[in-house]
């Protein structure tokens, strides 16, 4: 487990304690800034340490935003409309989504494309643009 973030949040909850407090020596408060300024040099050093993993990750889910992945699907002429429906909600459960179909002398041929999984897609658009 990572103990930066928890540094941090006992760190603050020190700070406001301190702060509320109206009889803190300057002993107390010294000793409250050096601990202050160790987590601090801890937690920089711990992303220091992290930084070029995350800087990778985060390259390759940004480019996964500008990239589609493609699927031909042919479909025999004879199926019912609601083979083909059948077959349009299994690609669409698979997040896959029809946008252009072609008459082919067999049938019908259906282009789908989708964007890669990424874990940007959980943030809400308002954080990002």
């Amino acid at each position: 487990m990572n103990k930066h973030p928890v540094y941090v949040f006992l760190l603050l909850v020190s700070l406001s304690f301190s702060t509320s407090c109206k009889n803190v020596d300057d002993k107390t408060v010294g000793n409250i800034k050096k601990q202050a300024e160790q987590t601090l040099k801890d937690a920089q050093k711990g992303i220091q340490d992290l930084t070029p993993g995350v800087k990778s990750m985060t390259i390759d889910e940004l480019e996964k935003l500008f990239v589609f992945e493609y699927k031909v699907v042919d479909i025999d002429g004879e199926n019912s409309a609601e083979k083909i429906q059948n077959v349009l909600n299994s690609m669409g459960r698979e997040r896959w989504e029809a946008y252009a179909t072609n008459p082919t002398s067999m049938g019908v041929r259906m282009y789908f494309k989708r964007r890669p999984r990424t874990y940007l897609e959980y943030i809400p658009r308002g954080l990002i643009w």
